[in-house]
């Protein structure tokens, strides 16, 4: 026990380290932005004859301010080109050439860089999509990749420096290939630069088409580029379901592991059973849920034996039984109560059935995405884990700092949201993780004694420690991510003294709670085995 808790404070200290060292980052570029704009007119971004006037007000330090302003341009969405053809126009075709390829060099290691401290998930929210940049790629094909996309105009550059700051590839191959693969066109626009004289007018409609084909031509790859290029860049989630596959179950398991980066899976596809006229669906699925809970759930631990259940013969009538969704009816959920047990089970089973078809051994975090890798196809719409908890359970809502909610205006999904939400859902819906809820089987009839009693367990557990000597709240960081569910931070401490079993620590919550201060525990995401 010992040991255990020695790691997960270790793992919590290195999680603490590393926000640190997030937010200090994010303030030295805030401070640098705030400096450059300090001196710099975002409307002269567009206009070369006003880059080349400011760079002549500069003097000697021209060429150090041309190579700090292209670096934040490529950073950031702006369009470079005007400063290309600035460069080329003041300092001349080579030394142009140099000072553009070595400041957009600069800003594709700032890119790459950024990518690469933020992480995976911070991007893709700034981003809104999914960043599946050649992950599994070799260092080599990895420098060939950014070689031949910097020699392509219409592909995003700031995308494709993000996106490598996402995978393994060293940033000593990826500057290399970065900054050879851009000088032969760095070099043209800065001769055009040269040898004429553009009107500030045309700079602005060819800056303004540059932005607009950054975001038209992954819009195309996405839609009509064969998977091997769409693999290298983003995708969305999807909104229709694919059709339907009558391949063997077998050849579905391996196509799903070896599935390309981004893709969604749909785990019941394949041949749906005969079944016989008017049979309850949902039903019959809680019956075979049921089946899996007595056989493979450790309902006292929470556990989940995943190895006897993959080979069961429970499982493959579960699996089977999945595929029927594709033709039922969600309306025929009629009530709240049928809504939310029915929605609460899937999600679990849901997870399950991923964690056991993509053959995962330690933790979720093998497959990247994995929320959003794996679905149901339920009465011809698609649903992911993510779409059932934030989509249907939680109302709507927003994830954790994400920008979008996950069914836009129009959406079919939004017919079958359970609204208001009901925030004791966060201590019923099981992500195949130790520090997740324990799992349990939730039915209709009882779903609201139910959800007190998986509220209870969660609370009263390890998950939650009250330190009224200390007036400290260490908490999963469940409460953190959905605390707006909860009613805000006040929500939290209600929620806590309501289900927290009587004694002096919720004496403490009801009489010092609002103002203790809070700490979030470690959560460990490994399986639940």
């Amino acid at each position: 026990m010992t040991s255990v808790r020695s790691s997960g404070e270790r793992n919590e200290h290195d999680l603490k380290i590393g926000k640190i060292a997030k937010f200090l980052m994010l303030m030295a570029m805030a401070v640098l932005i705030l400096l450059v704009a300090r001196y710099m007119d975002f409307v002269f971004t567009f206009s070369p004859e006003a880059i080349a006037a400011r760079l002549a007000q500069a003097g000697s330090f021209a060429p150090l301010l041309f190579m700090g302003i292209m670096a934040l341009t490529v950073a950031s969405p702006l369009p470079s080109l005007p400063l290309d053809i600035a460069a080329g126009a003041y300092f001349g075709p080579a030394l142009g050439t140099f000072y553009s390829a070595t400041g957009a060099l600069g800003g594709a290691i700032i890119s790459f860089s950024v990518a690469r401290l933020l992480g995976r998930e911070l991007i893709e929210r700034f981003l809104r999509g999914h960043i599946n940049f050649c992950t599994a790629c070799s260092d080599r094909l990895l420098t060939a990749v950014i070689f031949f996309t910097r020699l392509l105009p219409v592909v995003s550059f700031d995308l494709v420096s993000y996106g490598a700051g996402l995978t393994k590839m060293s940033v000593k191959r990826f500057s290399l290939a970065t900054f050879l693969g851009m000088l032969p066109l760095t070099f043209v626009y800065n001769y055009f630069g040269s040898v004429l004289v553009i009107d500030g007018r045309l700079a602005v409609v060819l800056g303004l088409v540059m932005v607009l084909l950054s975001f038209l031509v992954p819009l195309w790859i996405e839609r009509h580029a064969p998977l091997a290029i769409r693999g290298m860049f983003r995708h969305a989630g999807p909104e229709a379901a694919p059709q339907r596959s009558d391949k063997p179950e077998t050849a579905r398991t391996n196509d799903v592991r070896r599935a390309p980066m981004g893709r969604t899976n749909i785990l019941n596809s394949g041949p749906i059973p005969e079944m016989k006229p008017g049979i309850d669906i949902a039903a019959h699925l809680r019956s075979d849920i049921n089946r899996l809970k007595g056989e493979f759930y450790d309902l006292e631990r929470g556990r989940v034996d995943y190895g006897a259940m993959r080979a069961s013969e429970a499982y493959r009538q579960y699996a089977e039984c999945t595929r029927l969704l594709r033709e039922y009816d969600l309306s025929r959920l009629d009530s709240r109560k049928e809504r939310l047990a029915f929605w609460v089970n899937l999600y679990n089973t849901l997870v399950i059935h991923g964690i056991i078809e993509l053959e995962i051994r330690e933790t979720v975090k093998e497959i990247p995405r994995f929320f959003r890798r794996i679905a149901y196809e339920i009465g011809g719409m698609v649903f992911t884990p993510d779409d059932i908890e934030h989509g249907i359970l939680r109302g709507n809502r927003r994830p954790f700092l994400h920008l979008f909610r996950p069914f836009s205006a129009g959406n079919m999904r939004s017919a079958h949201v359970v609204d208001p939400p009901d925030p004791r859902i966060h201590f019923t819906l099981v992500c195949g993780s130790s520090s997740c809820p324990p799992i349990n089987f939730y039915t209709p009839e009882r779903i609201e004694q139910q959800l007190d009693i998986a509220a209870a367990g969660f609370i009263n557990g390890p998950e939650v420690e009250i330190m009224p000597e200390r007036n400290l709240l260490r908490l999963s960081p469940i409460f953190r991510w959905y605390r707006p569910d909860f009613g805000g931070g006040k929500g939290v401490v209600d929620t806590l003294a309501r289900y927290l079993d009587p004694g002096e620590n919720r004496d403490f919550l009801l009489t010092r709670g609002a103002g203790a201060r809070v700490e979030w525990k470690f959560y460990d995401w490994r399986l639940n085995h």
